[in-house]
Parts: C-alpha cells; structure tokens; sequence
C-alpha cells in the first residue's frame, strides 16, 4: 500500500525556518571561512546595518526562526487557528525584513552577503507560497 504525503505550507515554512535558521548560526560564528575580509559578506556583516537595537542582527534570526520552526513543527502535530497566524506574521514579516535588506544591499552597502541572500530570498519565497498556496 503506498501512502501519499500531501506538503502543506508548513512543511515549507518550516524548510525555510530551518535555512535561514542555519544561515544565521553561520553568521554568529565569525569564521573567517564563512565570510572573507573585505568581501561581500564581510562588508554587510560589519556594516552599520548588521545591527538593531545594539544587537547583531543574526542574533534576531537565531531567536526568531528558533521560535518559528518549533511553533511550525508543533503546528504540524497539533494544527490550530492561533499557531497558524503567528506562523503567517512571522512569514509576513520576514519577507518585509528581507526586502528591505536586499534593497540595503543593493543600493545602500552595495555588497552581497550570501548567508543574507539565503534567507532573504528564502523568507520571499515563503512569502510567496503564503499568499499562493491554498490549505
């Protein structure tokens, strides 16, 4: 008997929670092997945009897609109405975030971190799928 697996939008949120979870961990180790000085990476990572609030912005994405992966694994276990909403704020939000820092980038740095371009691109595809994928 073959059993079909239909993926639900959290399945994906919860890939792209997990990627850009991992991306920010990179970015808190400050290994010269993940990010060459005076490269792309490096020029985002200690530009004065790498902060809010006093905090490493990595700092942000360790917490927060720390919380949104485990509240998305727990509403594939147990679904419900209030998990799901948080879980669309937090994609909601981080797509807007992500824009915003790909604008930063672009034309304000001018240089390209790619652990940065991993979830932001990521979150924008998340953003994506919410809004295009039916339940």
């Amino acid at each position: 008997m073959k059993i079909r697996h239909k993926i639900k939008k959290d399945h994906i949120f919860f890939a792209i929670f997990l990627i850009s979870l991992l991306s920010s961990l990179i970015l808190t180790m400050d290994n010269p092997a993940f990010c060459e000085a005076g490269e792309g990476c490096d020029k985002v990572q200690n530009s004065e945009y790498a902060y809010t609030f006093g905090l490493k912005n990595n700092v942000y994405g360790v917490v927060v897609f720390s919380f949104l992966a485990i509240l998305t694994v727990l509403n594939l276990m147990k679904p419900s109405k209030d998990k799901t909403n948080i879980i669309s704020i937090g994609m909601i939000l981080g797509g807007l975030v992500a824009i915003y820092f790909l604008y930063l980038q672009e034309f304000v740095i001018g240089s390209f971190c790619k652990y940065c371009m991993i979830m932001d691109i990521s979150l924008i595809i998340g953003l994506i799928v919410l809004f295009y994928m039916k339940r």
